[in-house]
């Protein structure tokens, strides 16, 4: 894992991975199903497949827990949500 990854592309990869599959290989869809095939022009990596799962599941994380508002204390939970939308808001474009 290269730093230069956005938030979204590291749980999108952390997904795909969980899932079994290499998030590097490339994919396409035929007929509604996703296959891994040799590497192609206008063919992507798997992990990208998983990026509208990584956007949900951080934007499921934006409200704060209790356990996370006692280590916020002093932003009532501003600071996590601030980190979460600017997670969201990084491009996923790689």
């Amino acid at each position: 894992m290269t730093h230069a990854q956005t938030i979204i592309e590291r749980v999108a990869r952390a997904l795909c991975i969980a899932s079994g599959h290499d998030p590097d290989s490339d994919w396409r869809i035929v007929d509604g199903v996703m296959l891994t095939v040799a590497i192609k022009p206008g063919h992507e990596k798997r992990w990208r497949a998983y990026v509208p799962v990584a956007r949900a599941a951080i934007k499921a994380m934006r409200e704060p827990t209790e356990a996370v508002l006692e280590v916020d204390e002093w932003t009532g939970g501003d600071l996590w949500r601030l980190s979460i939308d600017a997670a969201l808001s990084q491009g996923d474009e790689r």
